[in-house]
Formats: structure tokens, sequence, C-alpha cells
């Protein structure tokens, strides 16, 4: 008999709940100093942290993990017998004592308090017994004045930040008329109003809107908190305390939570007996334990429950917060579950119990076998596929089985089976055994065709196909249990399938195909006749190059390859190939050996420099997975991620990161390029977790979003790295505030890189049960070629040092709010000894060795870099000898900046833009960051043009933002217009925040267009140098 489909109407609405929406959720242990936390942490996790009888014993918090006493867990366990247990558990955080004045740091007060802003609910502490050899604080025992004390520091530390939060919304709202900043702000008015009538936020009466709000704050008295009142042994066994009736009394008056008296010394008394001795023990002395009480109750406060999967494989459960809907519950065991969500069967433990106790032990030959994931044959199985027993044929009958859809907010103890499709529609995935084939198909075909070891091959094209129907093309590849790949994988597909059989991939910038035909192949032609490539793979885009190639324009292409089948100006020419002849020509089944290019080559990247032509870079295999690893271990990159591709595939920002997905077994969602649209579209169709940007891609994503306030993706995007020039800092609050779940990281990165590729595969595939691990072992040595850009590197991008040489963590909701986010990076600028002006973009990873060099004695110079990431060489420089070395070469990154104290890498400008003015050297970099600070700003552009007294000025610029206007007039004094801008505001905005005299810019340019690019993205200051002085020949008194 099929499950019983519930006809419930959907559940009533319950009050929204305070807090993060997370199954990752965290108690603190918090109270005065000395009233046995530390001790309590200790008796729960049965770990030995110091616990010692004076004040601020415990500094920085300590963390563990508690299993949840569940008799349904271990019914469930008895029941099926499985190879697996899973238990759920709390999290629970050891916090230092707070004092009176802790909002104002007394006592490290502000460290402590920043310590239970991150965690999302509260064990408070209270001593209720008398001991001479244990010193209080206050010296005298009153629970009822702690109580008092600790609140009030909470709540006072809460009205701090509202206070600033409320300045915050007022300096936005004077550049925008955004309506949700009005609204934010008669809510900080309101809270703020309430904390000062001393009552605690999780105590009002919030509206859904408001929640919504509070929830991004993480306010300290937005927590819910359960009181654990600790006694000594002789009261806690009569049930009587002298503090209690008071305590009681107070916390009825303040919100009514829920009271657990316990004996700290007790429950240490019976952690250290063997557990025959201390059932012994409470049996004769009338005890009982109190812990299990205490985590039940804390893991039930912070709003968790759990629900389960049962089976002989393995008996689980699944934490997730209270009213959790079932497609997001399913998300839980995997995202791809609630991406193809159907619907989930669900039966209650009680029916099991109830119904099939007594049958547990009949025989269960007769019983069906279910598979758990549905829909179009896709072949993907759950990790709960299990024989079930014969209870559940017994529960079934009894019409207890029930399918649930959508709208089914999971209870706890449910025990659930998922149905899910993620067969995708037509022809838009396919599974990752099908990928590896195809890849594998397509390097036969190259083989057979007589592409040799080390022959270049140079790909031009988007990501993916540009499909009239489908803007959204999903690539899925999940180590272990599924796996699938979208058909728009071509590029990637080419990448392996060459550097498989030892080729050379040289990424095109697809960006030379948006000129004009003529220019577009004249740039690519310098670039390929450069590295005289054998085959020249593209799409669509860039049909109109057949005819030059008919013209012997390269001499060196043998082959040209059109992915995807031909079309318009392709149907009647027998010389151009296309991928599927390649791979149907195939002869033969034999098994193919990866072969490597010499040197370890895999890619030749081209840099376009701010000038000039673009010079290839030849880069390794090893720096590849160096680069890659670095970014798994900073940005925490796992088999759970569904990627979006928002960089270009032949650029070293977006293949380091498609190569690092591929490594931990992540989702890859691809659309053909960036487009605000598209990438908003696939977030929410495809639960993104994790992307790159550039300040760009985000301004445009911010800008698109404000227009859909009801845009559901902000929820699933959990890793955000920026690189491409630092964040101001209000794009930096604008992002953290569009991904609120979302921990933000900038990347600086250098254009230049090399290395050897074994040291991942071995350790990493042995686990692997997808039933081909010689296949993908050869799949991933096969990994290839790149291209050179400065697309994902903060400031500097440099391919020599194949992508990233720094990060920097801007944001980390587990840990800090917007306004705090703003708080650390003022605060980072302004901790280090002997700091200059700059940007900091962060510390290396630890295989980046970075040092300074200076002509003269200066903590300001030239960034020097060695290391396995490093290049292997340029492509017209002789190959190394067999006895050097790229780890012992430093290279010249062409960044001027500083090493702090802290460890911390400050960049003021690049070597060949610096300005000469007065005998002095500016780095425009340096100025450039000054003035985007000034609300007024939005893209500035500093350059230095002749002038004979000072060999250089310096002159600035500027676009405006909107609504914001420029007069040549002095506007100084003029108080009504505090939206105008002119030359006499900006010099005194840049001498107010300590800008040296000399590197204030002379002149003002307002800039009416966009600032003129090279194919990577940098600035070509020589152009706007050129425009500038054209403007000053013409117009001098206007300047």
């Amino acid at each position: 008999m099929p499950p019983k489909a519930s006809k419930s109407k959907e559940a009533p609405a319950e009050r929204p709940i305070l807090g993060r929406f997370s199954s990752h959720l965290k108690i603190g242990i918090v109270g005065l100093p000395n009233v046995g936390k530390s001790t309590l942490f200790n008796t729960l996790t049965k770990l030995s942290i110091p616990a010692e009888n004076f004040p601020f014993c415990t500094i920085e918090p300590n963390e563990a993990r508690v299993n949840i006493p569940d008799e349904r867990f271990e019914w469930l366990c008895q029941l099926f017998k499985p190879k697996s247990e899973v238990s759920a558990f709390l999290e629970i955080h050891d916090i230092a004592g707070l004092v009176r004045g802790a909002h104002q740091g007394q006592g490290l007060g502000n460290s402590f308090l920043s310590h239970i802003r991150a965690v999302d609910g509260i064990f408070h502490v209270l001593r209720a017994f008398e001991d001479p050899d244990i010193i209080h604080v206050d010296d005298i025992v009153d629970p009822v004045r702690d109580l008092e004390v600790i609140s009030a520091e909470l709540r006072l530390k809460d009205i701090e930040f509202i206070e600033r939060r409320i300045e915050d919304v007022e300096k936005s709202m004077k550049r925008s008329n955004d309506k949700q900043l009005k609204i934010e702000l008669e809510l900080c008015q309101k809270v703020k109003a309430w904390l000062e009538e001393e009552k605690d936020v999780r105590l009002g009466e919030w509206k859904a809107a408001d929640i919504e709000i509070l929830n991004t704050f993480q306010l300290l008295t937005a927590k819910p908190v359960v009181y654990l009142i600790n006694m000594n042994e002789k009261d806690y066994q009569r049930k009587k305390n002298k503090f209690l009736p008071k305590i009681h009394a107070w916390v009825q008056e303040h919100g009514g939570e829920t009271i657990i008296p316990f004996s700290c010394i007790l429950e240490r008394t019976l952690a250290d007996m063997l557990p025959d001795e201390a059932a012994k023990y409470c049996e004769e002395n009338k005890l009982q334990s109190c812990l299990p009480k205490i985590i039940k109750i804390g893991f039930s406060a912070i709003n968790l429950i759990y629900f389960f999967t049962a089976g002989p494989d393995e008996v689980k459960c699944w934490q997730i917060r209270r009213q959790t809907k079932a497609p997001q519950a399913a998300g839980t065991i995997h995202t791809d579950f609630e991406r193809g969500f159907i619907c989930a069967e669900v039966m209650k433990f009680d029916d099991l119990k109830e119904l099939g106790s007594e049958s547990a032990v009949k025989a269960n030959s007769t019983l069906p076998k279910r598979s758990h994931a549905c829909g179009g044959g896709s072949g993907f199985r759950s990790m709960v596929d299990v024989d079930l027993v014969a209870s559940w044929a017994f529960v079934i009958a009894a019409g207890k089985y029930k399918q649930e859809g959508k709208t089914y907010v999971v209870q706890d103890g449910d025990i659930i089976f998922f149905k899910f499709n993620v067969s995708g529609g037509g022809k838009k995935q396919k599974t990752g055994h099908q990928f590896v084939g195809d890849v594998l198909s397509l390097a036969h075909g190259l083989l057979q065709l007589g592409l040799g070891n080390g022959d270049i091959v140079a790909i031009c094209g988007f990501n993916s196909w540009l499909l009239e129907s489908v803007g959204v093309d999903v690539l899925v590849w999940f180590a272990r249990k599924l796996s699938g790949v979208g058909i728009s994988d071509w590029y990637l597909e080419w990448l392996l399938a060459v550097a498989f059989v030892g080729g050379i991939v040289a990424p095109l910038n697809y960006r030379w195909v948006s000129t004009s035909p003529a220019c577009s192949f004249e740039e690519a032609k310098s670039a390929m006749l450069m590295v005289r490539p054998v085959m020249l793979v593209t799409d669509e885009s860039c049909k109109h190059w057949y005819q030059e190639l008919q013209s012997n324009a390269l001499p060196s292409v043998k082959w040209h390859v059109l992915s995807g089948s031909p079309s318009s100006g392709f149907e009647k020419t027998s010389n151009v190939l296309t991928t599927e002849t390649l791979r149907k020509h195939v002869i033969g089944t034999k098994q193919l050996d990866y072969s490597w290019a010499p040197e370890g080559a895999v890619v030749i990247c081209f840099t376009s420099g701010t000038t000039g032509r673009p010079k290839g870079v030849i880069i390794s295999h090893s720096a590849m997975i160096v680069q890659s690893l670095a970014k798994v271990a900073v940005v925490g990159y796992s088999e759970d991620d569904v990627y979006l591709h928002t960089a270009p595939l032949c650029h070293i920002g977006g293949l380091s990161s498609a190569i690092t997905m591929l490594m931990v077994g992540g989702c890859h969602v691809l659309i053909p390029k960036f487009e605000a649209s598209l990438a908003i579209e696939a977030i929410k169709q495809h639960c993104v977790t994790s992307l790159i940007t550039v300040p760009a891609m985000m301004a445009d994503l911010i800008s698109l979003t404000r227009l859909k306030e009801t845009w559901k993706g902000r929820q699933y995007v959990k890793k955000l790295l920026n690189g491409g020039g630092s964040l101001s800092a209000e794009l930096m609050k604008d992002a953290t505030e569009l991904f609120p779940r979302a921990k933000l990281l900038s990347a600086y990165g250098s254009d230049l890189c090399e290395f050897d590729f074994e040291l991942l595969v071995s350790n990493v595939l042995e686990e692997w049960d997808c039933g081909c691990s010689r296949l993908f072992c050869n799949y991933f040595h096969c990994f290839c070629i790149t291209f050179t850009t400065t697309m994902l590197a903060t400031r500097l991008g440099m391919t020599e040092t194949c992508s990233s040489l720094t990060f920097m963590t801007l944001h980390d909701p587990t840990l800090q709010t917007p306004a705090q986010t703003l708080q650390t990076v003022d605060k980072t600028k302004s901790s280090s000894v002997h700091q200059p002006h700059g940007v900091c973009v962060g510390n290396p990873p630890p295989h980046v060795e970075l040092k300074i060099s200076a002509d003269k004695p200066s903590t300001i110079g030239r960034i020097l870099t060695r290391g396995p990431h490093l290049m292997l060489r340029y492509w017209d420089q002789n190959p190394m000898k067999a006895t050097e070395s790229t780890n012992d070469f430093w290279l010249d990154t062409g960044d001027i900046g500083s090493i702090d104290d802290r460890g911390n890498v400050w960049l003021v400008g690049r070597q060949n833009a610096q300005i000469k003015s007065g005998g002095e050297n500016i780095y425009p970099e340096e100025v450039e960051a000054m003035l985007l600070q000034h609300p007024g700003v939005s893209a500035t552009v500093v350059v230095g043009v002749p002038e004979a007294r000072l060999t250089e000025m310096v002159v600035a610029c500027i676009k405006l933002r909107q609504s914001w206007q420029w007069t040549n007039n002095n506007c100084k004094q003029s108080a009504e217009n505090n939206l105008t801008l002119c030359r006499e505001v900006l010099r005194d905005y840049c001498r107010e925040n300590k800008l040296t005299g000399f590197k204030v810019p002379k002149l003002f340019i307002l800039w009416r267009k966009p600032f003129p690019l090279t194919t990577t993205g940098k600035i070509r200051r020589d152009q706007v140098r050129r425009e500038v002085m054209s403007h000053l020949q013409f117009f001098p008194s206007n300047l």
C-alpha cells in the first residue's frame, strides 16, 4: 500500500523566531567569574580545561559538542541495529566571566561580549552557595544582584550597538531614498526605547518584518536564556535553597524563562565515578543527575529539533531549526535534495513504536525494498536506502505513513524518507560518470587525430553555450553519492581532455570577440602567433574567424574545432571539426594513460598589463593545485557547496576556483558569462552557496536585488570571495545585508604562476564509491591550462602567481554583525604600528612567502613573493635547468606596500604607476582609496600630468554617485547643498583624513563616461592620462 497522502492543511503560522535560521546553532555558558561555568563545561563535555579559584581563569572561549540523550534514538538503534549511529548534539561554548562595566571594556568585557554575540543562546549560571574558600568578585554572594549585573551589561551593549546602527542608517538615508532604510530606522528607535525601559529584546512583541531585520543584528538580549542555579549538594538533595525563591521571583518578573537548579560539585563527583558506582550513589542518596535535563533544555531553547532517517545502514538525527519546512529539512542531507524535492514520506515515532515494537522480531523476508530517490530514471539513490523491517509494514497498513508536501513543517522526532528528482530538464544535466566518459572519449579522439604531447590548443568561448531557451545550465559534480553534469560543460571537457593527453591549453579572452570582427581576430592572432597552437577550439561567438583562418593567417593551426553542432556559416565546411565528430570516430576502447607536457606545463596565460602586447605565462599542474588547496583551507569550500561560475574560465581566478570545487566534489552552476539577472536567477533556482565577485559585480547584484524585495536567494549563499579591487565601506555593508548568512572574504592576487600535480589525488579518491577510481584519478591528473587576468585579485591581478597571494575575512556572520565588520576593518587599519595609508589585504596562506624590498631604509617597498605557486616561466624565456627551482626565486609583483607588525599586507600602489611630484613619490592607488571613502564619489582614477615646477602634478578624475552634483565654484559654505561636491570640499576631505599634503590632488576632473579598461579589466592609465592632458590643453581655466 502506498503512503497515505496527507489531507491536513498547512500548519497555522507560528510566531517568527528570533535568531539565525541555521541548524548549526550553539549555546554559551555565561555568568560572573567563579560561579562554576568552567566546572560545568568540563562536566558536560568530559574535558579538563582549567577551572581555578580566581577571576578570568578563562580568556578565550572553549568549545565542545555533547550528544543529546534520547530514548527514541536508542530505541531505533535497537530496532534496526545499524552499521552507523549518529546522534544529535549540542555545541557548548565556555565564555569568560563578565563583571560590572563590561560594556565599557572592564575586565576585557568587550572581547567577552563579542564571544556571547557569536552564540545563539545563553546558559546563565548563578552562584547560589556560600563557600569561604571560593572567592566572589563582589565578596558577598547575592545571585539576584548578579542577575541584574549581567542583564544590565547585555542591555547596555545592545543600546550601544543600536545607537551606532541608527547613526549608520541616518547617514545612508542622506545618500539614498531606499524605503527599507526608513523602516529599519523606525525599528531601531523602537528597540532603543524598549531597551532603555530595561526590557530584553527577546521579550518584545515584534512583527515578522521586524524580526527579519532584528535577526541580522544578533543582539545579546535577543538570545534565549536558561538559568542554571548552582547550589551545594546538600541543598540540591533536600531541594531547598535560601536564594532560590528570590531568583524565581526575579525571573518571573523578567520573562519567566526556564530555571534549572543543579549542583556542580555533585555532578563533578558523579562524573569521576564509574557508571555503576554513580548509579548506586544516586540510589542511596535519592539523587538524580541534572546534566541530561540541562542538555535537552539547552538544545530546545535555541530552537533546535531533529528528525530521523533510519535503516540497517544508518540511524541518524538531522538537526534543523524549529519551523523548518520539508524541502529545507531535505537540504540538510544534501542541497540537491532540496532543489529536487518531490515529497516527504513521514512517520511519527510514537506510531512506529506502538505498531512496530511487537512485530520487530518477525521475519522480514517479505519486505519491499525502497529507493527514496525518484524521478526520470536518474539512478540517484539517497543515503537511507534500506530493506525495511516488518514494523514499517504495520505502520503503513495502519495508515500512519503519510506523504507531505512543500508546506509541511517538520516536527521533532519525525522519521522521514525524502523523494527528490535532480535529473534535470531534458539536456540540462548529465551524470558525473557521463561527464568523465565524455572527457575520456574526447581524449581518445584527440589522440587518434594526432594531438601530441606538448601540443598547444587555443580555446576561445563563453563558459557555456549561448542557448536561446536556457539561461542557466548546471554542472553537478557530487563526490561519493551523487553526480551529474550540465550539457554546456564543453569548456571544462576540453580543458581536461587536452591536458589528459599531455597537451597544453591556451585560453583566449572571450572579450576580444566582443570587439569588431577584424579587431577581435587581430588581438587573438597576436597571442596565437606567440604560442603557435596546432588546434583552435571556438564556440559560435567566434564563427567569423573562419574566413581569416582560410588565408593562412595562423600557419601553425592544423585543426579548427567548433564546440557543438555546425550552424550558420559552417554547414558545408568539411574542414571544420566538431566535438561530437571527434568522439564518434573513436576506434576501440583501449584504456588511456594520462600524459604530461614538458616541465609539467598545463596552462599558458596571457597577461595584458596596463599597456602593450600580452605576455604568455606558463603555469604548471602544481601551482594550480597548491592555490586551489589554499582556497579550500581559507574559504572552507566543501562537497556540500553549490558554486556559481561568475568569473570567465579563460581567467586564472575562474579556473582556480573551478579546480577547487572539483577537488572537494562540489556542485557547479554555469552561466555563459556574468550578467546580474542570470546570476540572481541561478542563485535562487539552484540554491547557490558560494560564488566569487569583483566590486562591479557586487554592485550590479545589489542594484538588481533592491528591485526584488522578496528575492529568496539571499538565504542560500554562505561563502563570498571578492577580488579585483577592495570593497568600499558602503559596498561591504550592502553586501552583508544582501547575503546576511555569507562569510565575506577578500583575496589579493598576482599575475604569474607554476608547479607539479600529484600531491592531491592519491588521498582524495580512495574513499569514492562511484566505481571508477582509476578513471577519476586520471581525470584529476589531467587538469589543464589557465589564462591571465586581474578578475579575481584584489588590487593586483597577477597571473604569474596563479591567483591569490593573501586572504582577508571581511565579515563572518557567525561572529559579527555588519556594523561590527566595519569596526573590525577600521580597527585593523588603526591598530598596526607605523602604518602608512593604503589598503589592507590580509595575510598569505602557509605556502606563500612575501617580503618587502626597499631601496633605502623604509617600511614601504616592492612586494616580492616566492613558493610553489609561481609560474614556470614566460613563454619566450628558456626553461629552468634541473638544478634550479622556482621555490628559490623571488618574484617582483610590481606592487608597492608594507607588512605590518601583525603580518598584514598593505598595498600602497603599483610601481609603474607612481607619480613623481616635487621630488616625492606618490602612488595613485593610495589617493584613490582615500577619495573613494567620500560618500559622493563612486569611482576615481588618479594620474600625474607634466608640470614645469613639480615635474608632475596630481590630477583626480572622478565619477559621482547618483543624486550628487559637481560645481566649479567653492561650495564649502553652502550648507543646503549637502549633495554637492567641488574641488575645495574634496581637498579638505583628504587633509582631514590625514592624507599627506603633497599627495592631495591639485586638480579634479568630472568624468562622465566609463573609464577605459584593458581586456582583463585593468584601468588604462595611459589613456586616461592622455585624455586629461588634452582636456588641460583646451580648458585650463575651468579646472
